[in-house]
């Protein structure tokens, strides 16, 4: 039960890989944005900035759903997943 808790915690704890690459986005922005304003180009800046603001909005939208989804998840282990790892055990 114990190995069959851990494999759901683990799945449901595993960042999805658009987040991950939402949150490489906002980086780049932030880093885009800086640059602009060290070069004094305060247009850029504040373009990058609300794009910055929207894709940071974006992300934490995100987030939450990921979030929301791994509290309905996690709370559930599936029976599929307790028998095999009943099987597995039982094989060795």
């Amino acid at each position: 039960l114990d190995e069959a808790a851990s494999k759901v915690r683990m799945k449901t704890y595993t960042m999805p890989e658009n987040i991950k690459l939402l949150e490489n986005e906002v980086e780049e922005i932030r880093k885009e944005k800086n640059k602009a304003i060290a070069e004094q180009d305060f247009e850029k800046a504040a373009k990058l900035r609300d794009t910055e603001i929207d894709k940071k909005n974006y992300l934490a939208e995100k987030q939450a759903e990921w979030r929301n989804e791994n509290i309905k998840t996690n709370s559930t282990i599936e029976v599929d997943v307790i028998n095999d790892k009943i099987i597995i055990k039982n094989s060795v």
